[in-house]
């Protein structure tokens, strides 16, 4: 495949050669057929068409560049090659390192070009902090070693079987959609601090069964896995398996599975993952399925299948279109575009002139596809460091988190930007007129759209009221007995909660006995009064003492009777909002969990003035909105609400404002608060000062389905018409704010 002349200019001069340790291996045929070349040294890829790498190993077969022209030209007629055209293919086999020269500076060059790529690199770590992959060991034998232990989940039953179970899991969230999202908590309980050390753990292990996947399938298929190292992901340290060998493999179709497996190893994760969370108790199992769950899912769904960014989705569509260098041309196709819009004339082509029309615009749409998401994924995961660390008082840390990103996003294309204008062709392009006109006519345009008004809508979370509610406490403390079941329907006066004290009990039972006693006894004295009257001056003193154990007797009768706490109106049963209370003495008995009418809650300590339930009229209820200081002043009396409960997230609710007063600790529900960070029940509490906060008061268009008391939601008020600039402007205010 190689010799040891190599190929001069058409005159003479600088001889060139193939490297000889490339492997080249062929790929398909005919229009389609191509060559894979390899570069053991760089562990590089490179795929040529046939005439490119006939130039390639024609380096070594002739003598000169003309006499390789001429033979390209009857080898391939009837194209036909200039010697320009040459020369310009081979300076970029040089620069990818193909190629080698006998002439003298080779080293002088080489090192030059080694000292541009280590720029580049460290240009690409900045341009993508996310994900900084550190060298790694060979990975061969140790992938071959643990294959065999492994081939049997390859084998067509365990394939049906993981399909099965991805489609069983998919069924159940499906048909159990309701329910599944009922039991899903919320943003702030799902992403707290403490469950940040859980979501690393397990974007550890699942990227590792995600890179292995890849591995042990190139394996299967005939490639195989070069390299294993570390990939510091979002700065976690997770695996990362190299099968770019797999370029090698001939069918299409291999290729892609091996692109896929990743994929497909997370949602069979994902669907063990669902299983368990659904038939597990609470507990730290559960919890960490959910977490598994949500990360093979959305990691596989909106990352790695997807094909707008570097993943596997990207290299499967690139195989699909069979262009590899996917990214590359589309975006030479967009700037080409763009330069020709700019400047009116048409940019060099380098090897895309034979392109139809209908595939230069689908490169270029893809191109700016793939732009604009990676711009809104990068604001995703800033908004995401945001929503989790502002919040706990971290707002520094998550500037300090953000800031690279953002560097890494801007600086690459401005640095590009800066060289092409001091290239002599950018210098040239500046002087043209229609360079100017059309930024100006953008900018224009841009300003218009963010300076005229559109319909605007504020969110603001919410909680459900009853209105003329009664909300039932207990008065005195006790085991809880017996209680109606929420959504019931009582009568005034009819019991709701009973309650037991056998304190009460015991000294109930001693003072009536004692009553009995001193009854008995006042009687005895009665009775011989009439003979013995010493005894006469016994009597008042005993009678006094009857009157005193009588009305310590009705005083605990009193208290036997409130703890049988009876509905004061009528209407609908409902229960206090849910709290999780900690067993502080294990002495004692156990106190209620969630709410005291919850049927594993009978036997549970009730304590003093805890709240048991509510009753009203199910029928007269309103919403409370949460309302931001600078979202308040776009509110007025008479606006529609559109909301949204969590308890029914795919129902929607429409009401009308009909106050709006300054919101204190004292009307949220302990539930917004915890939610919203704004618990003020301990010292330390963290999260803004509450008297920021405004509540506006919802009148509910008749509800189709009962809505509970202490329902929490979001809803959406259509206010007055807003520019765009002015949202943008006030929503990254109030988004990033250092505290």
């Amino acid at each position: 495949m190689s010799g040891t002349g190599g190929v001069s200019g058409a005159r003479g001069g600088p001889q060139l050669r193939m490297r000889p340790e490339l492997v080249l291996t062929p790929h398909g045929a005919g229009a389609s057929g191509h060559w894979i070349v390899e570069d053991p040294v760089t562990l590089k890829y490179f795929r040529l068409r046939d005439e490119e790498c006939f130039i390639l190993r024609g380096l070594d077969r002739y003598p000169n560049l003309r006499a390789l022209k001429q033979a390209f030209d009857q080898r391939f007629y009837p194209l036909r090659l200039g010697l320009r055209s040459l020369n310009g293919f081979l300076f970029q086999l040089h620069e990818l390192g193909l190629v080698v020269g006998d002439s003298r500076g080779q080293g002088n060059v080489l090192a030059g070009r080694d000292s541009r790529h280590r720029r580049e690199r460290i240009w690409g770590l900045w341009s993508n902090p996310l994900s900084i992959r550190l060298p790694g060991i060979p990975a061969r034998r140790f992938v071959d070693r643990l294959y065999p232990a492994v081939r049997w989940t390859f084998s067509p039953g365990m394939l049906a079987v993981w399909l099965a179970l991805v489609l069983a899991a998919a069924a159940l969230v499906t048909l159990q959609f309701a329910s599944f999202q009922s039991r899903l908590p919320s943003f702030e309980q799902f992403f707290n601090p403490p469950a940040l050390l859980g979501f690393a753990v397990a974007l550890i292990a699942t990227k590792a069964l995600h890179e292995l996947g890849h591995a042990f399938v190139s394996r299967h298929l005939g490639g195989s896995c070069r390299e294993i190292g570390v990939l510091l992901l979002a700065l976690m340290p997770t695996l990362y398996c190299d099968t770019s060998d797999a370029w090698r493999i001939p069918e299409r179709w291999k290729r892609i599975l091996i692109s896929l497996a990743g994929v497909l190893v997370e949602l069979v994760v994902a669907a063990i993952a669902t299983f368990i969370w659904w038939f597990s108790e609470p507990g730290q199992l559960n919890s960490l399925a959910l977490r598994v769950m949500f990360l093979c899912s959305v990691n596989a769904l909106l990352f790695n299948a997807n094909p707008l960014i570097r993943s596997d989705g990207y290299f499967v569509l690139a195989d699909l279109v069979d262009i590899p260098n996917l990214w590359q041309e589309s975006r030479a196709t967009w700037r080409r575009g763009l330069t020709r819009l700019l400047t009116g004339k048409p940019a060099p082509d380098a090897g895309g002139g034979s392109r139809s029309l209908g595939l230069s615009l689908a490169l270029g749409l893809y191109a700016a596809a793939a732009t604009v998401y990676r711009w809104l994924l990068l604001g995703g995961i800033i908004w995401f460091i945001f929503r989790v660390l502002e919040p706990t008082g971290l707002g520094l840390v998550a500037w300090l988190l953000a800031t690279p990103l953002l560097v890494g996003a801007v600086l690459p294309p401005l640095r590009r930007l800066a060289l092409t204008i001091a290239s002599p062709p950018g210098r040239a392009a500046i002087l043209n007129r229609r360079l100017v006109i059309l930024p100006m006519l953008i900018a224009g345009l841009l300003a218009a759209v963010f300076l005229i008004p559109l319909p605007h809508r504020v969110a603001a979370p919410f909680w459900i009221e009853l209105r003329d509610a009664r909300t039932l406490y207990a008065p005195v403390a006790g085991t809880l007995r017996a209680a109606v079941s929420e959504g019931a329907r009582v009568k005034q006066d009819q019991p709701v909660v009973t309650l037991h004290d056998p304190e009460i009990e015991l000294k109930l039972a001693e003072l009536a006995a004692e009553v009995d006693r001193r009854q008995r006894h006042l009687t005895n004295l009665q009775r011989i009064e009439a003979t013995d009257p010493d005894v006469v001056a016994l009597i008042p003193a005993e009678q006094q003492s009857l009157a005193d154990a009588r009305a310590r007797w009705e005083l605990h009768r009193q208290d036997q009777q409130r703890l049988v706490i009876r509905a004061p109106i009528g209407g609908t049963v409902f229960s206090p909002p849910p709290t999780q209370r900690p067993r502080e003495d294990a002495s004692r008995l156990a106190s209620w969990q969630g709410t005291p009418l919850d049927r594993n809650n009978p036997g549970a300590f009730i304590e003093v003035g805890e709240a048991v339930c509510t009753i009203g009229d199910s029928t007269k209820i309103q919403a409370t909105l949460l309302i931001g200081q600078a979202d308040v002043a776009d509110l007025r009396p008479g606006q529609s609400v559109e909301l949204r409960v969590d308890r029914a997230p795919v129902r929607r609710f429409r009401g009308t404002i009909t106050r709006i007063a300054k919101a204190t600790a004292d009307d949220i529900p302990p539930a917004m608060l915890r939610r919203l960070g704004l618990d003020t029940s301990s010292p330390g509490s963290l999260g803004p000062p509450v008297d920021i906060y405004y509540q506006a008061i919802i009148a509910l268009d008749a509800p189709t389905i009962p809505l509970p008391p202490e329902s929490t939601g979001h809803a959406k008020i259509q206010v007055a018409p807003q520019p765009l600039g002015t949202t943008l402007f006030r929503y990254l205010k109030r988004t990033f704010v250092i505290r």
